[in-house]
């Protein structure tokens, strides 16, 4: 198996301030093979951001700021 690319993305709150932070590693490919590998981890965060919507722990309303609210 050939690793295409690989990414770390960290996100922290401090106070009322969010950081994202991320590391990517090429692995020397080209740039095609690593825009497909990107293009694979989208997917795969969507799929997990579609699939805990089913979570009935899930807050209704998902706030860029501030505690979530469960309703």
């Amino acid at each position: 198996m050939k690793t295409l690319v690989t990414m770390t993305i960290s996100a922290a709150v401090d106070g009322e301030d969010y950081h994202l932070t991320d590391s990517t590693q090429t692995h020397g490919n080209s740039w095609a093979e690593v825009y497909r590998g990107l293009l694979m981890i989208r997917d795969e965060v969507q799929r997990q951001i579609d699939s805990r919507r089913d979570c009935p722990f899930n807050p209704k309303t998902v706030k860029q700021h501030g505690d979530p609210e469960f309703t």
